[in-house]
């Protein structure tokens, strides 16, 4: 089914195969839609196209769908076509809603399912503003990095090592999966766990294709997992995955997995949460 906002492909659009980003497998191409399409087009909002076409491509063996539309793209590039002042219009939860969220999440996983001995060093990658380190206090020992962040300290990547790296709603926004997660695992500590939410493909992708509201580049949505390709990038990376949701994950070194973490309870949490950028 074609999208509304798809970009009409004449016969002769070319259906060539890249290599899958995760698994090196063929990806064929597997929609095509304007680079205005975002997150909240289910709520009404439809931006004027812009008349840039971005495709995107699906791997036949691990189901990871991506897009090179921005894969040259430079921090600038980036600053301009996407993180600019519009971005919280097709992100409303980004400033405010979703760090309160994430901090009430964070402080029940330690809470109930996560005993440290002191409160945990904690790494907010992807941080934004910084907001979640601010919520959270004392609850644990809070640095965020963000590349983007217009705030310097937050904007230098961290040089130690922490109990927990935590990323909201981040790996969908880079174009190089398989390099951020190891940098991510290079910034935990054996024994501690990386928790991290991106919305894994629903049940009927094949017919929805790009229609699906989460494949949206103006939101810089240009890497869409399944279960398998995560567990695909976190195996190259020397990281054990676990599922927790079809939204929530979990991620911890393979040779020496968090002995304080309750799996059972942290599922339990999951389950509570709301779910999906537009539902919460």
């Amino acid at each position: 089914m074609a999208s509304p906002r798809s970009v009409d492909r004449a016969p002769t659009a070319p259906t060539f195969a890249v290599p899958c980003k995760i698994c090196c497998a063929d990806a064929h191409v597997f929609d095509t839609v304007d680079a205005a399409k975002n997150c909240c087009e289910p709520m009404g909002l439809y931006l004027p196209p812009t008349g840039t076409a971005v495709t995107y491509h699906r791997c036949v063996a691990c189901g990871f769908v991506f897009t090179a539309w921005c894969d040259a793209f430079t921090d600038e590039d980036f600053r301009r076509e996407i993180y600019n002042d519009g971005y919280a219009q097709v992100d409303p939860l980004y400033r405010e809603i979703r760090p309160r969220g994430s901090a009430r999440l964070l402080r029940e996983v330690f809470a109930d399912a996560c005993r440290f001995e002191a409160p945990p060093r904690l790494l907010d990658y992807g941080a934004g503003s910084g907001t979640l380190a601010a919520l959270l206090g004392d609850r644990a020992r809070t640095e965020s990095f963000d590349p983007f962040s217009a705030t310097p300290d937050h904007a230098t990547r961290p040089t130690e090592r922490f109990d927990v790296v935590f990323a909201s709603e981040v790996i969908e926004h880079v174009t190089r999966p398989i390099e951020t997660i190891a940098a991510m695992r290079d910034l935990l500590r054996p024994g501690g766990f990386m928790l991290f939410s991106t919305m894994v493909t629903p049940p009927d992708i094949d017919t929805v294709r790009a229609s699906w509201w989460y494949i949206s580049p103006r939101n810089g949505h240009v890497s869409i997992f399944t279960p398998a390709a995560l567990a695909a990038a976190c195996a190259q990376t020397g990281l054990h995955y676990t599922a927790l949701s079809d939204e929530w994950h979990l991620a911890e070194h393979r040779d020496a997995p968090c002995e304080r973490l309750d799996r059972d309870a942290l599922l339990a949490i999951v389950a509570r949460l709301p779910t999906g950028f537009v539902t919460v």
